[in-house]
């Protein structure tokens, strides 16, 4: 299920480069405010495959009808949109609750009122889709350096983009499912590459933003489409949308971007 959420600022408003980290916040006291057993099971759970725990849950940037790019950040007017996106309809639909039950959030310095919550058509999908990246893709490997394991972010060009990708969302349908997934699935990552450094809680991530193809097992296309494609998609990393879709209606997310990056 995925949501489409507008919110509106008191008149002009800045957004600081690194409003993403309160975006999280906004989610989990929505969360929190719908149903407190949802919250605490994405917070503190998750769903296990292989030995590791994922959040199957991503959201975009913020798209703002109107903006303007400023040294600290993006200065706003009107309505601004924001995705939020996940296979699980309860974790989608206490969102939806909570937003309006709260009718207002703090995003950073920014208070905003809750104009609307939509849900959004559902998609199905074939052998074969062309999408575009909203956040960047995160894609990680370890590496040792002095005897150390060092975490090392992948560009797509590197031979190892292609098998982190796919494992990770093999991983994800075996989390979500109890199974493996029925077919594979592959990727064509389509130049240019656009790099996006972005601090998370302290921690600088290093995505990237590009159009992509994904061929093969629908059940992992669709997965990759409501659960974002990627390592740390439940930090705002990793959404995509169709392509066509994008073209067709550019105004989905206002007239531009409202990055959280650098």
């Amino acid at each position: 299920m995925r949501l489409k959420i507008i919110f509106r600022p008191e008149g002009v408003a800045i957004f600081g480069w690194n409003y993403t980290n309160y975006l999280r916040g906004v989610l989990y006291r929505a969360l929190e405010r719908a149903s407190p057993p949802v919250a605490t099971a994405l917070h503190d759970l998750g769903l296990e495959a292989d030995g590791k725990v994922y959040k199957l849950l991503t959201f975009s940037p913020l798209f703002p009808k109107e903006k303007r790019v400023l040294p600290t950040g993006i200065q706003v007017k009107g309505d601004v949109v924001w995705l939020a996106s996940s296979p699980l309809g309860t974790l989608m639909e206490a969102l939806a609750q909570g937003l309006l039950e709260l009718g207002r959030v703090q995003i950073g310095e920014v208070e905003c009122s809750v104009r609307g919550v939509e849900v959004m058509p559902e998609r199905n999908f074939g052998r074969e889709a062309r999408f575009v990246t909203l956040p960047p893709i995160v894609a990680s490997t370890g590496i040792r350096e002095g005897g150390k394991l060092v975490k090392k972010f992948l560009s797509p060009d590197h031979p190892d983009f292609h098998r982190v990708l796919a494992q990770n969302l093999a991983r994800k349908y075996r989390a979500l499912h109890g199974k493996e997934p029925e077919g594979s699935i592959r990727f064509e990552f389509h130049p240019p590459f656009k790099s996006k450094l972005v601090e998370i809680n302290g921690t600088k991530v290093r995505g990237y933003k590009m159009r992509l193809t994904l061929r093969g097992e629908p059940g992992l296309i669709k997965l990759a489409y409501e659960a974002g494609l990627g390592e740390r998609t439940a930090q705002g990393f990793g959404m995509l949308e169709l392509l066509d879709f994008v073209l067709r209606k550019a105004d989905i997310r206002g007239d531009g971007e409202a990055r959280g990056e650098k």
